[in-house]
């Protein structure tokens, strides 16, 4: 189990500075490595009525490789380009099942604390392709993971994605110190443009969602007031042509 402070600057960027990000093996006074891709499928589940959201706690089931884990992420707040938020992860023997009642442990008295005994439900879904460097500084210590995401957004009963959109998560690593990930910051402004993403993966997703399904709703609205127009220019053609 993992059970720490996330401390992570995010950044909306374009293709153009992917590739130029992915080209650069330096970075101020820190070296970049890089380390395997990955693909992520990460789904999250709150209750039916969105309680955990609501109250600012992420739960999230993630599917990477070989990997199953379950993580809550909550409190914190952003300062600057900076986010922070306490997580708790733990593994996963098994996929939930579509109502999810969390296994007796940390993960179910942090959801039992916002919503006693309730069960979950997805809510929403993203799909990543991570491209990863290790940052570490002049004495070989890694000091960041410096993140390179491509994001598409899904939901039940919404069709289609949303997305894609590119975020550069730079997160602070046990090695690392709050001044080493201002610089990081810095040095990478001297090379592309960094725009602050300051709402999570989880609302954005929400958010997309949210928009689709009322566009869903609304569509047979718009239908049928241009069907009930047509039908009104129809009669007055037809009125005109008997007053003749």
């Amino acid at each position: 189990m993992i059970d720490g402070e996330e401390v992570e600057a995010k950044f909306l960027i374009d293709d153009a500075s992917v590739a130029v990000l992915a080209s650069l093996r330096r970075i101020g006074d820190y070296r970049l490595r890089s380390q395997a891709d990955q693909r992520l499928r990460t789904v999250y589940l709150d209750t039916a009525d969105r309680r955990l959201a609501r109250a600012g706690v992420a739960f999230r089931v993630r599917y990477g490789g070989d990997r199953l884990e379950a993580s809550i992420k909550k409190g914190g707040g952003i300062e600057g380009d900076v986010h922070r938020r306490r997580e708790v992860t733990v593994a996963l023997a098994r996929s939930p099942r579509a109502s999810y009642r969390p296994p007796a442990g940390r993960l179910r008295d942090e959801v039992d604390a916002v919503a006693p005994g309730a069960r979950l439900f997805r809510t929403v879904e993203t799909r990543v392709f991570r491209r990863r460097r290790t940052v570490r500084d002049a004495a070989g210590r890694i000091v960041a993971e410096l993140d390179l995401d491509r994001v598409e957004f899904r939901a039940p009963g919404v069709r289609g994605s949303g997305g894609p959109e590119v975020e550069l998560e730079i997160e602070l690593g046990d090695g690392g110190h709050g001044r080493d990930l201002e610089r990081i910051v810095d040095a990478l402004r001297e090379h592309v443009t960094l725009r602050p993403s300051p709402r999570s993966k989880l609302e954005r997703a929400l958010a997309w969602a949210d928009a689709e399904r009322r566009r869903s709703e609304e569509a047979p609205r718009r239908r049928g007031r241009s069907s009930r127009r047509l039908g009104d220019r129809g009669g007055e053609a037809a009125r005109s042509v008997g007053a003749r």
